[in-house]
């Protein structure tokens, strides 16, 4: 209670106007079984939730909030995590919120800004950053795992890799340099493309009902496909892929979408 007081102590506001603000926060982060408790009597998770009750008290108009979940173990930053949300909606309020996480970015965010060594590379809703991302940079930033890359020659009107993946190309010049990016969950295994692109499996990571499927092509390079259901293919298998071309991102030499 004292390290959510001291600030509005300090401001000189009426006792009575203390507690109302200190019993308002505490019931919002349920914290009322924690106030007498001294820090060193707290886990992790509790010392963090009166941070945020130590700015709650102060009624402020905007909330700054610099990688709060960071020092958190995982099941502690997923509840947490949730835990800021239901705060979010439930204050109404402005939180501007500093992290290197993109789960925690893309679950929190109203609105995202990817930042690149101090320069904003793109500002927008997190499902606008996940299907039209900007340039290469937030491409591989946004998605977990990354979008795949592949290096990709202008001929005929459509970007084409050495193993043979091909998009449709409006705004690009005969023999320019391209990147086609495809996300890994964005490959349908089978399917009915009347070109498949052939796959050999390296390694398969099991991660329940997703497993993430890392493939070379037939021209040696390396990309990573995910997998839902039980059976999932075996290293050494082959398998013949395919993708939606609506599901296809292009990118110039520059890397920028085009």
């Amino acid at each position: 209670r004292e390290n959510m007081t001291f600030g509005l102590k300090y401001a000189g506001l009426p006792a009575e106007e203390i507690s109302r603000r200190v019993d308002e926060a505490s019931r919002m982060l349920q914290l009322q079984d924690l106030l007498t408790r001294k820090p060193k009597d707290l886990s992790g998770g509790q010392r963090q939730r009166v941070a945020i009750g130590r700015a709650i008290v102060r009624e402020p108009d905007v909330f700054l909030f610099d990688e709060p979940l960071s020092n958190l173990d995982a099941s502690l930053r997923v509840s947490t995590r949730v835990e800021l949300s239901r705060l979010h909606t439930l204050l109404k309020a402005t939180m501007i919120y500093v992290t290197h996480d993109q789960i925690e970015a893309m679950t929190l965010a109203d609105r995202i800004v990817v930042m690149n060594k101090g320069r904003i590379e793109q500002t927008g809703t997190p499902l606008e950053l996940y299907y039209q991302p900007a340039n290469l940079f937030v491409a591989g930033f946004i998605g977990s795992p990354k979008m795949n890359q592949f290096s990709a020659i202008v001929r005929n009107a459509a970007a084409v890799t050495r193993f043979g993946l091909s998009a449709p190309v409006k705004a690009s010049e005969e023999g320019n340099a391209v990147t086609i990016g495809i996300r890994p969950e964005h490959f349908v295994v089978g399917g009915e493309d009347e070109h498949p692109l052939a796959a050999r499996v390296e390694l398969v990571e099991r991660l329940g009902e997703i497993s993430h499927l890392h493939m070379s092509m037939s021209s040696g390079e390396l990309m990573i496909a995910e997998w839902r259901g039980r059976n999932a293919p075996a290293i050494g298998d082959r398998l013949s892929l395919s993708v939606e071309p609506s599901n296809l991102h292009l990118f110039d030499a520059k890397g920028v979408r085009i």
